[in-house]
C-alpha cells in the first residue's frame, strides 16, 4: 500500500519518484513479484512522509509500467490506476503500509437503462467543458484543447453494445477532466452506484460555478 496525499481514480497516469527507505524496500519486492502492482489510499491526516498518518479505507489499484532506479538510491515509477479497491484490514507497517484489500468492480447498471446513464455521461461532459470556458474565458485565454471531453460532450461515443466496463472507463475519462481536489475525487470513488456518482458530480460542478462566478465578481478586469 502507497498512502498518498492526493487521489487517484481509474485510469489516471500514475507517476511519483520514491526515496523514503519504506517505498524503496516496497520497490523491491515489487521487483521480485510476479505483478507489479501496489494499491493507493488518501491520507486524511498526517503526513506522506514518516508514518503515523490516517488513511482512507477505498483507493485505486495501480499497475506499474516502467521503474527506472535514480542515482540517489530511489525509483522514478509510472504506471496507470486501474480499478477501484477497499481496505479490509490494515497489517503492521513493515516496513511500509500493507493490508488485505477486496476490488470494488464496475458500477451495474440502474433500472433506467445504459441509455440513460451514457446521457448522464454527455450531460456532466458538457458542464465540465462549461466551466473550463468560463475559466479561459476569465484568464483572457484560449480554450485548451481536450479531444477526449469534447467526443463525450458529443454524445456519439456510446451504443446500445457497450459493456458496462466501457461505460465505467467513459465516466471516468469525464471525471479525469474535472477541475477539483482530492476530497471531490474521493467523494466520487465512495459513490458505489451511478444515481450518487451524478449527485456527487453535480454538486462538485455547482460548487465550481459559484467559485467562478465569486471570482468574476472580485476581479471582474482580471486576465491572468
Amino acid at each position: 500500500m502507497f498512502p498518498l496525499s492526493g487521489v487517484f481514480i481509474p485510469g489516471d497516469t500514475v507517476s511519483l519518484r520514491i526515496f523514503e527507505p519504506r517505498y524503496v524496500a516496497m520497490c523491491h519486492d515489487l521487483l521480485a513479484g510476479d505483478e507489479l502492482l501496489f494499491s493507493t489510499v488518501m491520507i486524511t491526516a498526517g503526513s506522506e512522509v514518516g508514518g503515523n498518518d490516517r488513511r482512507a479505507r477505498v483507493g485505486t489499484v495501480v499497475h506499474v509500467s516502467d521503474m527506472f532506479a535514480t542515482s540517489e538510491g530511489g525509483y522514478a515509477i509510472v504506471g496507470i490506476a486501474e480499478n477501484r479497491c477497499q481496505v479490509e484490514e490494515w497489517l503492521p507497517d513493515d516496513p511500509y503500509p500493507k493490508a488485505l484489500i477486496v476490488g470494488i468492480g464496475s458500477c451495474g447498471m440502474p433500472a433506467s437503462g445504459m441509455a440513460k446513464v451514457c446521457r448522464q455521461i454527455s450531460t456532466v461532459s458538457q458542464r465540465i467543458r462549461s466551466v473550463w470556458q468560463q475559466i479561459a474565458d476569465h484568464r483572457a485565454e484560449d480554450m485548451t484543447s481536450m479531444p477526449l471531453l469534447t467526443q463525450l460532450a458529443a454524445g456519439q461515443w456510446w451504443s446500445e453494445q457497450m459493456t458496462d466496463d466501457a461505460v465505467e472507463a467513459a465516466f471516468w475519462n469525464s471525471v479525469r477532466h474535472l477541475p477539483c481536489g482530492p476530497q471531490d475525487r474521493y467523494s466520487l470513488l465512495l459513490a458505489m452506484n451511478y444515481e450518487d456518482r451524478f449527485r456527487v458530480l453535480e454538486r462538485i460542478l455547482d460548487d465550481l460555478v459559484e467559485v467562478i462566478a465569486f471570482q468574476l465578481l472580485e476581479n471582474p478586469n482580471e486576465e491572468s
